[in-house]
């Protein structure tokens, strides 16, 4: 997975790159940030499927500025119940600029439907999933309200405009609190769908005035078994 932020540069993120590449992505405006900034998010101890879980299964390989990961639990009872996500350590802010984060599936199970990109707020805090349905979560906290403020924003599910083997272009404007997303077929060009997530991030600013919270944002995915994922 590769993320690149397009507004002003600042200090990037991961891996060091050349003193060449530094200079070229400064005169195009760009600060890249690395797809080894991506880490697993811990599932918290009040998940119900906590007892499914098998973080071993979770592969990540990091090729120059793309990780490429896969999920090879075997779930016998649960369908879902080892699935991880995955977050990148480097905060977005709003009205930083544009945020951009390439991705393909080369495979998927019967578990593709619980695969899903998004924002959240404090990774460490961890994650917890429900029984048979998508979307991460977790207890909310001072100030966050149930469909409004939650620590967790789904984007959409990645089945939604996914084609398999297909790179998926997801950017993030925080300056216009908006998401796009394309999928980058050779010779071909689509429109992108897009998502508002003014609403969201209006009432997380909200919330985390109530609770004195950090105003940032990361992105995440969600990693289900089968799913070979590479940016």
């Amino acid at each position: 997975m590769d993320l690149q932020e397009t507004s002003a540069p600042g200090e990037p993120c991961g891996e060091p790159i050349t003193a060449e590449a530094a200079e070229a992505l400064e005169k195009a405006g760009l600060v890249h940030i690395f797809g080894s900034s991506f880490r697993r998010v811990p599932r918290r101890k009040d998940c119900a499927l906590k007892d499914f879980e098998d973080s071993s299964a979770l592969h990540c390989r990091c090729r120059e500025s793309a990780m490429v990961c896969w999920n090879s639990a075997k779930e016998e009872q649960v369908v879902g119940g080892s699935r991880q996500v995955l977050a990148s350590s480097c905060a977005m802010r709003r009205g930083d600029g544009k945020y951009r984060l390439d991705l393909r599936v080369n495979s998927s199970g019967e578990a593709a439907f619980l695969l899903e990109i998004g924002l959240l707020v404090q990774p460490d805090d961890g994650v917890a999933f429900k029984v048979g349905c998508p979307g991460a979560s977790r207890p909310l906290c001072r100030g966050e309200l149930p469909g409004k403020s939650e620590p967790f924003f789904r984007i959409l599910s990645l089945m939604d405009v996914l084609v398999e083997g297909v790179r998926l272009s997801v950017e993030i404007d925080m300056k216009e609190d908006q998401v796009s997303l394309w999928n980058l077929e050779p010779g071909e060009s689509s429109a992108p769908v897009q998502v508002s997530v003014a609403q969201w991030l209006a009432e997380r600013n909200r919330a985390q005035v109530m609770s004195a919270g950090s105003q940032k944002a990361w992105l995440y995915r969600v990693v289900s078994p089968f799913d070979a994922g590479r940016g």
